[in-house]
């Protein structure tokens, strides 16, 4: 018993030092405490964000983007070689038509300015490729090819 007595009186010989140690103890478990809360809070939001994202795979012909492009659509078949891979879980397909014209007379209602225009120089672009025209009419035939 005189073993514990000495070791409680040894362990409060130092109030400094003493309590230093405990403040130190209190800080590391406030912060795992907050560290534990801050895991629960992002895995709160992960699974949050997993929920409303969808994981819809668009499949399109090569050359084809957004109803515009060139290639050729794809075939009906192949919605089952889509829907026979692993985890997929239903297959659509899914038309789009981009119509244009060039007979109206339809005209903007806003004023759509030119990129770098702006400060008296020509739109972005234009004189880079002017310079390259000029130097392949220049060139002979034969050179560029």
């Amino acid at each position: 018993m005189s073993v514990l007595i000495r070791g409680w009186r040894n362990a409060f010989r130092n109030v400094v030092r003493s309590v230093g140690t405990i403040a130190v103890l209190a800080l590391v478990v406030a912060l795992a405490i907050s560290m534990l809360l801050a895991r629960q809070a992002v895995n709160s939001k992960i699974d949050s964000v997993k929920a409303s994202t969808g994981t819809t795979i668009r499949v399109t012909p090569a050359g084809f983007f957004g109803g515009q492009g060139g290639g050729t659509a794809l075939k009906s078949s192949k919605l089952d070689t889509l829907a026979s891979i692993p985890h997929v879980t239903a297959v659509s397909q899914q038309l789009e038509q981009r119509l244009s014209s060039s007979q109206t007379n339809l005209t903007s209602p806003i004023q759509a300015g030119n990129l770098g225009g702006q400060f008296g120089g020509a739109p972005l672009g234009s004189r880079a490729l002017a310079a390259r025209r000029a130097r392949q009419a220049r060139q002979p035939r034969q050179a560029r090819q």
